[in-house]
């Protein structure tokens, strides 16, 4: 079964061709974690469809930790279940061949995204925000140089804890 982050590919392909060249502008409040390798899919088919359909969409972003919110609702969040996890992998692989993306499963996965989310989040991005999870997001699941640089951050989490 896929999570909640396929469900928004099929609503962007809804929206895609509900789109026409009228003058109505259409809201998106997107909704992500950056270990979701399904909001990364929604997240390049989200740019595509700002670059072509520019002036006709907006986009608010909204980073979430999906891992609390499972866990809060009583269940058991997919990177903890292996066979689901790898289902989840070789869908997405399938998903993004068929249309030519990049992507590549992080060496450390899964990762804390907390310190990921709070530094892409409107508060600490500001107007640079977009700019924020693009480079987040490609050095993640995408093709970017960035990666190594990112690694660190993942880790940061991990020894910001330690001072509380």
């Amino acid at each position: 079964m896929r999570d909640a982050g396929c469900q928004l590919c099929l609503e962007i392909d809804e929206l895609q061709s509900s789109l026409t060249s009228a003058s109505m502008t259409t809201h998106i409040k997107f909704f992500f974690d950056f270990k979701s390798p399904y909001a990364y899919v929604n997240w390049v088919n989200l740019q595509r469809l700002l670059k072509e359909y520019a002036g006709q969409l907006t986009v608010t972003y909204h980073p979430i930790n999906f891992s609390s919110l499972v866990k809060a609702w009583g269940s058991t969040p997919t990177s903890e279940i292996p066979p689901k996890l790898a289902f989840i992998f070789k869908d997405v692989y399938r998903i993004t061949k068929n249309r030519n993306m990049h992507f590549s499963v992080p060496k450390k996965f899964p990762f804390a995204s907390g310190l990921l989310l709070c530094l892409s989040s409107a508060a600490v991005g500001g107007l640079d925000q977009r700019r924020i999870i693009e480079a987040i997001w490609n050095a993640i699941w995408g093709m970017c140089a960035l990666r190594l640089r990112l690694c660190y951050l993942m880790n940061l989490d991990e020894h910001l804890s330690e001072f509380g």
